[in-house]
Formats: structure tokens, sequence, C-alpha cells
């Protein structure tokens, strides 16, 4: 089936979707974190981590399906419309000097991923409780 450059060029958002955004260069230029999603049509963003050393990718941690968007806060929304970000799943993180703990939002909850095991846990803070 023939589509239209219109509609491909809206699907996979002007071509970015599954390309790595977000590039972090840590441990003494050994490790590079970025976002991307899994291709091309795929908006949910994960965290991936990449050995320069060896090449090898891994996925550090995957918020799942765009079913996020329907917990999104309207303070969180707006805030992707201001950026033209219409994608969904991880949007930042943030990481320790060697990267050993990274911390990012998704569902309007904070997680932390160990990048050595791979370990996620859930914080227990969220946005505008205290």
């Amino acid at each position: 089936m023939h589509v239209s450059f219109p509609r491909m060029l809206s699907r996979t958002q002007r071509f970015t979707l599954g390309r790595p955004q977000r590039l972090t260069l840590v441990a003494g230029g050994l490790r590079l974190l970025f976002l991307r999603s899994s291709g091309g049509e795929d908006r949910v963003r994960r965290l991936w981590v990449l050995d320069l050393a060896t090449g090898q990718e891994r996925l550090l941690a995957d918020p799942g399906e765009p079913a996020g968007e329907t917990t999104m806060s309207a303070a969180e929304r707006a805030r992707r419309e201001r950026a033209r970000d219409r994608s969904a799943g991880i949007s930042g993180y943030s990481a320790d000097r060697e990267a050993r703990l990274i911390a990012y939002t998704a569902d309007q909850r904070l997680h932390v991923v160990d990048a050595g095991t791979g370990e996620a846990r859930r914080a227990s803070w969220r946005p505008g409780r205290r």
C-alpha cells in the first residue's frame, strides 16, 4: 500500500522517531546515555546506554505503552506542547557523574535505575505532593 509523503511525515513526527535524542556522554567518554523509541513509528521514548568500547546497546528503562498519556498532567501536557514534543514515554533524565544511578519521570512518577544492574525502582516522591 502506498503511503503519501504528508502522512508519512506526520506518522514519523518529521522522521525523528527512532532517532537517538538527549545524548549524555559519561564515565570518561566510555558510555553514552540517550533516549530513543523502538522505531520510526513508535512514539514511546525509552532510556538506553551505549558502551562505546564494545558498541553494545542496552535498554535501561522502558515506560511501557503510550498509556502514560492518559495519566499525563495538564502541566506536563502543556510543557510538551510548548516544546512541540508529541512523543510519549521518557522525556528527560538526570544522572550522577559516572551514570551509575539515573533518574527519570514516567507516568507522573519519579523512577531510578541502576545502570550496572539494570534494576529500576519507583521513588516515593510525586510531583505536586509533599
